[in-house]
């Protein structure tokens, strides 16, 4: 859990301090995006639905297989419940500031959806070798597939630049940090 705020707070930092851009630099691209965020996201809730169904014919280990399925797809599905609404926020915003701070909002969202996405990926694989039932490993590729196309989209926003540590000062008078480091007034 201590790695989860770390990572945030990480994120958050590099994002406001730094006023890293994001990929996504239109209002219409981050729209196209987040409409196919949304068919996503229904597509999952269908498959995790499914899988619930399928789930209770099931007996021993295909149980504990669909179970940990299940668990990784409901544990993405708030994750990108954070960043969707951030997304749909960002469309509507006028005020130049108001923007580039929604983005950079929308880029630690989506960051943190990404980093959940790889290990909810991770966990569903492993399961899929406990999982004999046809139809259970076939929903269960079809949850994992639903966050990985999701997972793909966020990655637009997500942060990707790389913070570069300051260099050192050429000259005494020099101030350490340059005014390109120094917070916007």
């Amino acid at each position: 859990m201590h790695v989860k705020a770390m990572t945030t707070a990480t994120l958050l930092a590099a994002a406001l301090l730094a006023n890293l851009p994001t990929r996504a630099q239109t209002l219409v691209a981050v729209e196209h995006v987040m409409v196919g965020v949304s068919a996503q996201s229904k597509q999952l809730d269908v498959a995790l639905a499914n899988l619930n169904e399928i789930a209770k014919s099931l007996q021993g280990t295909d149980v504990e297989g669909v179970n940990l399925v299940a668990n990784a797809g409901r544990h993405f599905s708030g994750a990108v419940g954070e960043a969707a609404p951030v997304g749909v926020i960002l469309r509507h915003m006028k005020n130049r500031e108001d923007v580039r701070f929604t983005r950079a909002m929308l880029a630690i969202s989506a960051s943190k959806a990404l980093l959940a996405a790889d290990s909810d990926i991770e966990i569903i694989n492993r399961s899929l070798a406990r999982i004999s039932d046809p139809a259970a490993v076939a929903e269960s590729k079809e949850v994992r597939d639903s966050i990985l196309l999701t997972r793909n989209l966020l990655e637009t926003f997500a942060l990707t630049a790389q913070v570069s540590a300051p260099r050192a000062p050429a000259t005494l008078d020099e101030p350490l940090y340059s005014r390109a480091m120094t917070p916007r007034q």
